[in-house]
């Protein structure tokens, strides 16, 4: 790792900003010069992209840098481990034969995963659920079509992600849905397989709130859903773009952060929903 390394990986993804690429040459600098952060960047390094152990998901647990080295270190470590994967990211997409469209949303949402913590959130750095989000892209676990995301799980199943940068249009879902097969054959070698979708999007609870005719409960209908785990921090997430707060405090700007505000304060729990893409019935919300 070198500052020619740093240097490419934030061209490639287009980053310019002088100050970012001067905390990440700090960071290299501060791991380069001891040999036990180097020691542990090396083993990040390994589980992120190259472990088949799924070790990775033991890092989803971890909130800071430090519970990651066990020892201060710069707050750019994950930005860095990030670009160290960007000549990876390259090889991966063309060996799936990525057409210029899809490698050009790939390094856009690597972009975005590098930066929206900290331009947007006003974060030291990217959380560690970002800089493994990151490895989805990396590792192309992933294509984007349209409104959606589709993840690749196993040989029968896709997992749908829904990013939060635009509104949840049903026919955008039913779009992509409709256009996705053949890039999802053509990417990732599978054909009969069924969709799967875990988010809050689907939480039971939020689907009794919100009225019949908005988006979120539309696109609850378009599966078979079940209970899952409790979801709060997801709506911190991404109702209201914090990570933690006395909901009392919570934001009023819109409906839906009313309607889950005054749910939550009732002493109310959330719920995320796990689901399964009624595929027969797609038809009839078209």
């Amino acid at each position: 790792m070198n500052k020619e390394m740093i240097d490419s990986a934030l061209s490639y993804y287009d980053i310019k900003d002088s100050w970012y690429h001067e905390q990440c040459y700090t960071c290299m600098n501060d791991i380069n010069g001891s040999v036990t952060l180097k020691r542990t960047f090396q083993e990040l390094l390994d589980i992120l992209y190259v472990d088949k152990t799924k070790k990775i998901n033991h890092l989803w647990s971890m909130k800071t840098a430090e519970d990651l080295f066990h020892e201060p270190v710069h707050p750019y470590v994950t930005c860095v481990a990030l670009l160290c994967g960007y000549q990876l990211h390259q090889r991966n997409m063309e060996e799936h034969h990525f057409d210029a469209l899809q490698q050009s949303i790939h390094k856009a949402r690597m972009k975005e995963v590098l930066t929206k913590d900290i331009i947007s959130r006003g974060l030291d750095s990217i959380r560690i659920t970002q800089m493994i989000w990151g490895t989805y892209f990396i590792n192309v676990r992933l294509v984007e079509v349209g409104r959606l995301q589709y993840e690749y799980v196993d040989q029968q199943t896709m997992r749908i992600h829904i990013p939060s940068d635009e509104k949840l249009e049903v026919s955008k879902v039913l779009d992509s849905i409709h256009r996705a097969k053949n890039v999802i054959k053509d990417s990732f070698k599978i054909d009969n397989f069924q969709y799967v979708c875990d988010s809050w999007l689907l939480s039971p609870e939020i689907h009794k709130l919100v009225s019949k005719d908005s988006n979120i409960y539309r696109f609850y209908e378009l599966f078979d859903v079940s209970e899952g785990y409790d979801c709060i921090q997801d709506i911190l997430d991404f109702v209201y773009q914090i990570t933690d707060c006395n909901f009392h405090n919570l934001r009023e700007e819109t409906s839906l952060q009313r309607v889950i505000k005054q749910y939550l304060l009732d002493g109310n729990q959330i719920h995320l929903g796990s689901g399964i893409l009624k595929s027969r019935q797609i038809q009839t919300f078209v």
